[in-house]
C-alpha cells in the first residue's frame, strides 16, 4: 500500500472541515482509504490516504497523459501562430511600371511617385521628394538624423505593407546612378514593412532601372 498526502485548504477551521469531506469524496470514489487528518492552520492542512499500488500507477499514467495533451495543444496553438505569420521577401530586380509626370506631393511638397515590382498584382509604391532626385541621394529611416521625407507601400499577393514604428520597420533607398546624358538612372531599394491586418512582414532588396520616358519624369519640375 502506498500513502499519499492531499493538501486541505480553507481560512477557518469550519472551511477545512467542509474541504476535508470533499477531498475524502473525491479520492475514496477513486479507491483511496482515508486514514487521518492533521489540522496545521491555513496552508499546512493534509489529510493522509492509503491506496493500493495498482490503483497510484494508474492515477500516475492518466495524469501523465493528460499533461502530454496539454503540452501537445500548446505546442499546436503555437506552431499555427507562427504559420500564421509569414513574410514575403523580394531578392531581385524589379521592372519600372511606373514615373509620375503630374502634380504630387509629400508632406506638403512636391514629390515623385515611382512604381515598380513583377506584375499589376504585385508591386511597390514608393514616393521621394523631387527635390531629392539627384546623384548620390540616399536615406535610411533607421538613421535618418536629416529626417528627410520618404513613403512606401507594397501590394503583393493580395495583401498591402506599410512602414510601422511598432515594428522593426525601415527603408533604405540609394540612387546609384542619375545619367542624364543616356536618360537613365538607377535606384537601390531596400525595406521592410508590416501587414496592418496581421503579423505577416515583407522584405525586399532590389535594384530598379528607370529609363527614357520614365527618367524625363523624374526631372519635371512643378
Amino acid at each position: 500500500m502506498i500513502k499519499k498526502t492531499v493538501p486541505v485548504s480553507g481560512f477557518s477551521k469550519e472551511q477545512r472541515k467542509k474541504e476535508l469531506e470533499k477531498v475524502k469524496v473525491k479520492y475514496e470514489k477513486k479507491g483511496y482509504k482515508f486514514i487521518e487528518f492533521f489540522e496545521n492552520g491555513i496552508a499546512k492542512s493534509v489529510a493522509i490516504f492509503e491506496v493500493n499500488e495498482a490503483i497510484a500507477k494508474k492515477e500516475k499514467s492518466k495524469n501523465l497523459i493528460i499533461i502530454g495533451v496539454f503540452f501537445l495543444i500548446i505546442a499546436s496553438i503555437l506552431y499555427f501562430k507562427a504559420e500564421d505569420t509569414k513574410t514575403i521577401s523580394i531578392n531581385k530586380d524589379l521592372k519600372t511600371f511606373n514615373v509620375s509626370d503630374y502634380k504630387y506631393t509629400l508632406d506638403n511638397k512636391p514629390a515623385i511617385s515611382i512604381s515598380i515590382g513583377e506584375s499589376k498584382d504585385n508591386y511597390v509604391d514608393l514616393s521621394i521628394l523631387r527635390k531629392d532626385v539627384k546623384n548620390n541621394f540616399s536615406i535610411d529611416t533607421r538613421d535618418n538624423k536629416d529626417k528627410k521625407i520618404i513613403d512606401i507601400v507594397a501590394t503583393w499577393n493580395g495583401n498591402t505593407y506599410f512602414q510601422n514604428k511598432k515594428e522593426a520597420s525601415f527603408v533604405n533607398v540609394k540612387i546609384l546612378e542619375l545619367d542624364k546624358t543616356n536618360n537613365i538612372a538607377k535606384f537601390s531599394i531596400k525595406a521592410k514593412l508590416f501587414s496592418s491586418t496581421n503579423n505577416n512582414s515583407f522584405k525586399i532588396n532590389t535594384t530598379t532601372i528607370i529609363k527614357d520616358k520614365q527618367f524625363q519624369n523624374l526631372l519635371i519640375n512643378f
